[in-house]
């Protein structure tokens, strides 16, 4: 079964072009990495905010926070037969990649 982590955003928006809300990725349910079922990720959910201004015309901006309770998760996997065996499931194999830390981002838009 595929599993994918859900994003929702609850942007409340103001007439004036301003916005601001709370964001959440969330990965429910535990997954295997391994076809024997004997090692899996855990679940998380990770919490954001944006805020911002969009114009019809001119410059827009915004600025967001990721993982603002820095979260320690897997953002991908590598799968493997058996978790612990041969060259992609031995000890020293990486199969847990993680994800980003708690982050900052800004943007501009110019709109003729």
């Amino acid at each position: 079964m595929n599993h994918t982590a859900a994003v929702t955003e609850l942007l409340y928006r103001h007439p004036a072009g301003y916005y601001a809300g709370p964001n959440v990725e969330w990965s429910p349910e535990k997954y295997y990495v391994d076809h024997a079922n004997t090692l899996s990720v855990d679940t998380y959910a990770l919490l954001g905010f944006k805020l911002g201004k969009r114009n019809k015309t001119g410059f827009s901006w915004f600025v967001e926070g990721r993982n603002l309770t820095n979260q320690k998760y897997a953002a991908t996997v590598s799968v493997t037969d058996i978790a612990g065996v041969g060259a992609f499931g031995g000890a020293n194999s990486a199969l847990f990649f993680p994800g980003d830390g708690r982050s900052f981002f800004a943007g501009l838009e110019y709109r003729m």
